[in-house]
């Protein structure tokens, strides 16, 4: 036996013939049964009378042309993207073009791993203190050094700074051979 609630959704479908022959005898039977369901298909059925006697009113033509004009208007089916959502897009563009641009031109600076002497310098002085005073000697020369050979050409390491750099990581003066 079915319930109430979903006899009472089907009554619409059973009253337009709308129902498979086995769904039909479940709802007649019910309907034999319970008078609250029977009630609620009157009036049901007193609804679909009165909605049946009102006249439909004649529409002018210029109303259908009006609506076949909107209906038969192209859909616009693009998807649209806000103006404002472009803004964090072009924050985003801008900051990676400023990471790119500071950082090549760091690299471009120290590429192929090559440091300028000075900081070389400075970093070994910090890690063996007790030579500070060579090594600022060392730094002045270098300084002066890289001044001059970056007026040349800055691929070419000067044999002066390159005798600087393995004194201060030997600790003397290197010979051939030794």
């Amino acid at each position: 036996m079915l319930r109430c609630s979903k006899i009472q959704k089907n009554l619409s479908a059973f009253l337009d013939n709308e129902l498979n022959t086995e769904e039909r005898k479940q709802i007649e039977q019910h309907l034999s049964e319970c008078v609250e369901c029977r009630q609620e298909m009157e009036k049901l059925r007193h609804t679909i009378y009165l909605v049946s006697k009102i006249e439909c009113p004649e529409v002018p033509s210029y109303l259908w042309q009006e609506t076949r004009e909107i209906l038969t208007r192209p859909v616009e089916t693009g998807f649209r993207i806000p103006k404002w959502s472009f803004i964090p897009v072009g924050a985003l563009v801008f900051t990676s073009l400023m990471y790119l641009l500071v950082s090549q031109s760091f690299f471009i600076k120290h590429e192929n791993g090559q440091i300028p002497v000075a900081i070389y310098l400075q970093e070994h002085k910090s890690v063996y203190s007790e030579q500070s005073s060579l090594i600022d000697s060392w730094v002045e020369t270098v300084s002066t050094n890289t001044n001059e050979s970056t007026k040349k050409s800055q691929s070419n390491t000067s044999a002066s700074e390159l005798d600087i750099l393995m004194e201060a990581h030997y600790g003397g003066p290197q010979t051939d051979g030794s």
